[in-house]
């Protein structure tokens, strides 16, 4: 083989040439002018005395040749490619921009304090917010997506092409307020719930539906709610005010049930669990800045977790 300056970088963005499928696409993707790449690819053939490419108007077509040059070299270009992001990630001064979109309920307890540890070291880091419980929706938006489930609705996530971490998974509870239940029976079943003023948060669960399981069957309770909120701790409140009964994650509800604001019932039946999960790029497509902060955030929450 002919060796040559730079012929590796020339390969990479041949690599690049075939999965966008064009010299313009991939030249704007490496930030390079369209002659320039142009010319790459010229030294590529001339290097490796091959013909990769046949152009067709503005069309290209890969040759039997580029075709195996192609097969030969995409895996270790994705290599090269992650242990660069990774040295990156590793190394190198964070500077650069994170879009990010969170449920509100995580985002107050845990994502801004690690923000704002990791900020100290990273300074040239800056971070654009978006408190949404529907991030899956436009997930090409975000670099890092934090959204909740619940285990009925995961067809949320369908042909999503991000990783899934889980970071918590947590039953629902069945909550009230003493002032409420001093006027109104406890129910005593699922089904009573149906006579009883419910508090529903489009940010927890996909529909106005809550997950029972009765005599060994799932059972999808309508709720007649009176209240209906995008967030989760305002429906908290909402129960602490005796507004009526409300269906919240574990972790939301249990210092609350602790300090006796509020009463946990129904709890002889199963509920639906409620999961957040952190949603990132593969390592062959995550950026430098994202995969040093998803890196130290996991790594904070591992601490958490532990003490």
């Amino acid at each position: 083989m002919i060796t040559q300056y730079g012929l590796v970088e020339k390969i990479i963005f041949f690599v690049h040439v075939v999965r966008l499928g064009s010299i313009s696409s991939a030249a704007e993707y490496v930030s390079v002018s369209i002659a320039t790449g142009s010319r790459w690819i010229v030294d590529l053939e001339t290097a490796y005395q091959i013909k990769l490419l046949s152009r067709k108007g503005c069309s290209i077509q890969l040759t039997n040749s580029g075709l195996i040059f192609f097969e030969k070299w995409r895996y270790i270009v994705d290599d090269i490619i992650k242990i660069n992001r990774e040295i990156k990630a590793d190394i190198a001064e964070q500077e650069g921009s994170l879009k990010i979109c969170c449920t509100p309920v995580y985002a107050d307890r845990y994502l801004l304090p690690i923000i704002a540890t990791y900020s100290i070291s990273n300074p040239k880091v800056k971070f654009n917010i978006d408190i949404n419980p529907h991030g899956l929706a436009d997930s090409q938006k975000y670099d890092i997506i934090f959204s909740a489930l619940s285990s009925y609705d995961c067809k949320i996530e369908k042909n999503l092409d991000k990783i899934r971490k889980c970071l918590i998974i947590e039953p629902f509870l069945t909550v009230a307020a003493p002032s409420y239940l001093a006027r109104s029976l406890s129910p005593t079943t699922p089904y009573e719930l149906s006579e009883h003023q419910c508090l529903y948060a489009r940010s927890l669960t996909a529909s106005k539906e809550w997950a029972y399981v009765v005599s060994e069957q799932q059972l999808m309770i309508k709720t007649a709610d009176i209240l209906e909120v995008s967030d989760s701790n305002l429906l908290l409140k909402a129960v602490k005010l005796g507004l009526g009964i409300g269906y919240l994650p574990k972790f939301v509800v249990e210092e609350a049930i602790k300090s006796g604001e509020i009463i946990a019932i129904l709890t002889e039946y199963k509920t639906s669990q409620w999961q957040l999960n952190m949603y990132y790029d593969s390592p062959n497509t995550i950026d430098s800045v994202a995969l040093n902060f998803k890196n130290y955030y996991l790594t904070e929450i591992e601490k958490l977790n532990a003490a």
